[in-house]
Order: C-alpha cells, then structure tokens, then sequence
C-alpha cells in the first residue's frame, strides 16, 4: 500500500515493467559493443575521432592523477574499450509513459556521429532483441516437442 502511494499506479503497468527491462538491454556492454562494430563497419573499418577538447583533457589528467594517487600506477584503456565506455556514457534512454515506446538519445559534439551512434544502438538493440528471443523460442519449442512426445506415449500406454 505504501509502494502504490509513494511510487505511483504507474509503476505496475506493465508496459512500464517490459520497457525497463529492454531499458537495460540497450543501455548493456553487449549491445554497446554491437553497435561500435555496426559505426566500425558503416565508416569503411575505421571511426573519426574527435580531438579531445580542454574539458575533456582535464577530465583525463584527474584522472590519471586520481589512479596514481590510489593505485601508484596508470594504464590507459585500449581504443576499443574507451569507445564502447564512450557509447554508454553519451546514452540516455527514456520513456513514454504507460507504452512501450523508448527514446534514445546520444550526445556528441558531432551532431551526424550522435545521429548515427543512435541508429547503430538501435540496431544493435533489435538484434539482440531479436537473438534472445529466438533462442528463447527454441527452448520452448523444445519443451513442447518433449512434452509432446511424453504425452503420446502415455497415449500409446493406454
């Protein structure tokens, strides 16, 4: 009763329950991973990179001064790695509430980069999406197939 007061009716829709959970496969490492490879594969093998403006500079200097500090050592991640971290960073999903509609947005300095980022996380969603659930499907084809077969010899039996 309190949940329902304090959190809203909303939060059981389960519209709201659907979209949260395909919330968290699109903002996941696999699908970022996905979609720096469908960027990779859509630039001919090789992404643009921005140079670092000063704030992001900065960013990296605490940065390499904060590991330093805890750590006494600083190993800078690889390409790939800081991109994909990138990706992540710059998402922001939202939703429409009580649908099952989401909002990707991606914010980059260069506002073709963001657009395309966008579209390859939203491919890269929709395929994921789409390998989960068949292999999901399969499972349950399989269950049934079985099923099947333990009520037909049950049939036999009788």
């Amino acid at each position: 009763m309190f949940n329902r007061a304090f959190m809203g009716v909303t939060q059981f829709s389960p519209a709201v329950i659907i979209t949260q959970t395909h919330i968290e496969r699109l903002l996941s490492r696999r699908v970022a991973e996905r979609a720096l490879d469908i960027l990779i594969e859509e630039s001919g093998g090789s992404l643009p990179t921005e140079p670092p403006n000063a704030l992001a500079q900065l960013k990296a200097k605490l940065w390499r001064t904060w590991n330093m500090a805890n750590y006494g050592i600083f190993i800078p991640a690889p390409p790939r790695e800081s991109l994909i971290s990138d990706i992540q960073s710059a998402t922001n999903v939202e939703i429409v509430e009580g649908s099952y509609i989401m909002a990707i947005e991606i914010s980059y300095n260069d506002p073709v980069l963001a657009a395309r980022a966008a579209n390859a996380l939203a491919q890269a969603f929709i395929e994921s999406a789409s390998l989960d659930f068949s292999e999901d499907a399969i499972g349950v084809d399989k269950a049934l197939d079985t099923l099947q077969s333990q009520k037909n010899a049950e049939l036999t039996q009788y």
